[in-house]
């Protein structure tokens, strides 16, 4: 970090010769001159709490693009069953091979199946 802060540094002096040479061509004062003249541009930067302010921004941003990204990508996709407290996952889904530890569906869930496999 030491190379960015001397860079900056730098930028600032570059900022203060273009500085001190428009006063030179609009200022009389010899004084005021002289002082603008002696004073340097220079920062010091407190890196830790300068990455202490930068954690919680970035993870704003990546919350709010993933939001974002999620609300663009899923919008009117549905993501629920109808009847979650007695959905049972498929074998397939589930990874178990064990279907007798499986409850049976739901009444409204096998009406539908019926009336699927009808029309």
């Amino acid at each position: 970090m030491e190379d960015v802060e001397l860079a900056i540094n730098r930028g600032l002096s570059a900022v203060k010769s273009e500085i001190d040479g428009l006063a030179a061509k609009t200022t009389k004062s010899k004084s005021a001159l002289r002082a603008l003249g002696g004073a340097e541009l220079t920062v010091k930067f407190d890196w830790g709490a300068i990455q202490s302010a930068i954690k919680p921004a970035a993870g704003q941003i990546a919350t709010s693009r993933y939001e974002r990204w999620f609300c663009r990508s899923f919008r009117g996709t549905k993501r629920s069953h109808p009847d979650d407290e007695s959905y049972c996952p498929s074998e397939s889904q589930s990874g178990s091979s064990d279907v007798a530890s499986l409850e049976p569906p739901h009444p409204a869930q096998t009406q539908r199946l019926r009336v699927a496999s009808e029309g």
